[in-house]
């Protein structure tokens, strides 16, 4: 298809300058190449002395984006000992010629060029720098000269189509990621100058077959295929395509990186001299299986076999006395484990996500770290050992937990340790309890099982009414269970705690004894289905958001001899009604009191509110007043000073914003740190075309200058 193209090309020859400091001119020669596969591309040929800097800029030159194929030949060049970092980040050519004196191709040179195919390297090349070729995806083909010294860290890591990877006799040291995530090299011979291989180079090559080592390499050796110390104290690097296999009996170490994300490993047998594993030897090999230590005092790093999602059976070193942290962290097969009789401690997010059903944890274990049982397929929890913290999101995400024994001598449940164990129907808390973190018994919005509390009666902080959390003196009522429907609050109660009916989405009514005096912030929050509420005279305070998503709620009332709130309208004001607190979630339309100056943060945000009429009076509008709401269009009044921001966030259908006085106005930008940007309005309020392209839900808030 290219080729009449190309032969109008054939035989063009122009001549150009690049720079202005060029002794002499640059020819430039265009003709036709083809492929093996007949393939047709333009080749440039340059021709002269050129600079690092004037091949960078010929390279960034824009004509090159056409989609053309192209091969660059720069053999012929002179006056180049190096190409500079980025010179051809990117690049669109197909093929690159380098030319001869070139040293060292500095850091990212070619970086992310996903268009090149081919590299010639020159002779006199010495050093690859850190990541020279790194996610050039298309690479297939480069030489690696005899003369090269060194490549360096993640030079060609990421390059999926690299096949070719003859390592040169003169070759002395290899970095890290040199070659991670060339998956088509399938064999690679270390050379006998070899002897500084740092870091795991081959990490994550999946199709690395083999590798052989010169029998007069000095540091390595190969067994099995697989790279080791020529002592085979240390693996080096694992070979690919391994399903069943063992380390050399005399590894004592493996090098960080050596198996991590092997694909085709099932099982593998460590050594009985094995000293000790890495952070995250085996981290996602998904197809790994089991793994079998027959020594007793290997130790463990962390997260050493996380995210092998396939891992069905591990037999620990009889020796360990701690599982590390993350250790099988979303192991999402791992059904059981036997832990070593030695056992005392759980790091934190050990068996995260793990297909455990059943915890009964031996009287060894003294502590347990956060998250270390989170999200996993737990359905009961006999024993939790010895310890005495339950620690923060313990359990958080176990939706098929059923039961959980809390023994005594448990003195603090954690942060949202019980967080969204949506099966979990009662809980009964020790006589030792003493502490109770915030979120321990949430559920989110999604219907939970929760219905009851219990508290052992010796217990001197905690008590439980009609399978709800008290206070021991009943004056403070801390968690309703979230899958409660009707619930009755103890007579004499003062305090409704901040959360404590978080969540009860299937509650569909609530009478408020005369003896509250508080209802804490987020008292009430997510109450989905909760219609209305009575708030009693002996209510002195309300705290934030405490009546916030509640989407059925159409009605607060407040008894008329508060001396401290009142409503209007269903809506729940200060006494004086001068600040708005709280619209219902279920209200669709508002009419802010006549004598309001202020709308509280968050009053009307998350429901179905869509007409508002707000009063001439009204000077400040909170935080996220509106946030969600469905309103279509609103009138800011003359006296309004403040609108603090987020207030039209997500109120995705507003689209008319009309100010009764426009003077002195100022949108905030919504991007943070952004500069004010003023806004002029026509007298009429109709918006200017800047505010018909940023719609005013787009705006973070607006500032009146003073006139």
């Amino acid at each position: 298809m290219m080729r009449p193209v190309f032969a109008m090309l054939v035989p063009l020859l122009s001549f150009f300058w690049i720079g202005c400091g060029s002794s002499s001119p640059l020819a430039s020669e265009r003709s036709v190449h083809h492929l093996e596969d007949g393939t047709a591309m333009e080749r440039i040929h340059l021709k002269g002395d050129l600079s690092p800097a004037q091949l960078r800029d010929f390279s960034y030159q824009r004509i090159w984006d056409d989609g053309i194929p192209r091969i660059l030949d720069l053999s012929h060049v002179t006056g180049l000992e190096r190409i500079e970092s980025s010179t051809f980040y990117r690049t669109a050519f197909h093929t690159i010629i380098l030319p001869e004196g070139i040293v060292e191709l500095e850091a990212e040179s070619f970086r992310e060029s996903d268009s090149l195919a081919r590299v010639h390297l020159p002779s006199t090349l010495r050093v690859i720098g850190d990541g020279a070729f790194q996610f050039c995806s298309q690479l297939q083909e480069v030489n690696l000269p005899e003369g090269l010294e060194a490549i360096l860290h993640d030079a060609f890591a990421w390059c999926p189509r690299l096949g070719n990877a003859r390592l040169p006799e003169t070759l002395r040291v290899l970095e890290g990621g040199a070659f991670a995530g060339c998956q088509s090299i399938d064999r690679i011979h270390i050379p006998a100058g070899l002897t500084a291989i740092q870091g795991a180079p081959f990490y994550a090559c999946h199709g690395l077959q083999e590798f052989s080592v010169a029998e007069d390499n000095p540091s390595f050796a190969s067994w099995e295929g697989s790279l080791y110390s020529k002592d085979y104290s240390r693996l080096v690097a694992f070979a690919g395509g391994i399903v069943l296999g063992s380390l050399h009996p005399q590894t004592r170490t493996i090098s960080p990186g050596a198996l991590v994300q092997n694909e085709t490993l099932v099982e593998l047998e460590l050594p009985e001299l094995l000293e000790s594993l890495p952070e995250g030897t085996f981290q996602r090999c998904l197809n790994l299986r089991r793994i079998v230590f027959r020594g007793r005092d290997t130790r463990l790093d962390e997260g050493v076999f996380s995210q092998c999602k396939n891992l069905e059976s591990v037999v620990l070193p009889a020796g360990l006395e701690s599982i590390p942290n993350s250790l099988f962290a979303r192991c999402y097969s791992l059904k059981h484990v036997d832990l070593p009789p030695a056992i005392t401690s759980i790091g934190a997010s050990a068996f995260y996500g793990c297909a455990i059903e059943r915890l009964d944890l031996p009287k060894t274990i003294v502590e347990i770290g956060v998250s270390a049982f989170a999200s996993s397929k737990l359905r009961e929890v006999v024993s939790l050992g010895s310890i005495e913290v339950v620690s923060d999101a313990l359990f958080s995400h176990c939706d098929r937990l059923e039961k959980v024994v809390l023994h005594e001598g448990i003195k603090s449940l954690g942060e949202r340790c019980f967080q969204r164990c949506w099966n979990l129907p009662e809980l009964h808390l020790p006589a030792s309890l003493t502490s109770i973190g915030k979120g321990a018994f949430d559920t989110g919005t999604f219907v939970g099982s929760l219905r009851k509390i219990t508290v052992a009666e010796e217990n001197a902080k905690y008590a439980s009414y009609d399978g709800c959390l008290y206070t021991k003196d009943f004056s403070t009522l801390i968690r309703v269970p979230s899958a409660r429907i009707w619930v009755e609050i103890r007579t004499g109660t003062k305090e409704i705690a901040g959360g404590s009916f978080s969540d009860c989405v299937q509650l569909l009514q609530l009478e408020l004894p005369d003896s509250v005096e508080v209802i804490g912030d987020y008292a009430f929050v997510s109450c989905m289905n909760l219609s209305s509420i009575y708030v009693p005279a002996g209510v002195r305070h309300i705290g934030n958001k405490a009546f916030s998503n509640c989407q059925l709620l159409s009605t607060i009332l407040m008894a008329e001899d508060n001396p401290f709130y009142a409503s209007w309208e269903e809506c729940l004001y200060t006494k004086d009604f001068k600040t708005l607190l709280q619209v219902p979630g279920n209200r669709h339309e508002l009419r802010v009191h006549p004598a309001t100056t202020t709308i509280t943060d968050w009053a009307a945000s998350s429901g179905g509110l869509e007409l508002v009429e707000l009063p001439e009076g009204l000077e400040t509008i909170g935080k996220a007043a509106f946030f969600g709401s469905s309103i279509k269009e609103i009138r800011i009044p003359s006296t309004v000073t403040l609108i603090e921001e987020s207030v039209f966030s997500q109120c995705l259908l507003l689209e008319r914003l009309e100010f009764a006085d426009t003077r002195g106005w100022f949108a905030v930008s919504y991007i943070p740190g952004g500069e004010e940007t003023p806004l002029s309005w026509s007298r009429d309020g109709r918006k200017n075309a800047r505010l018909i392209e940023e719609p005013p839900r787009s705006i973070s808030s607006w500032k009146k200058s003073p006139r």
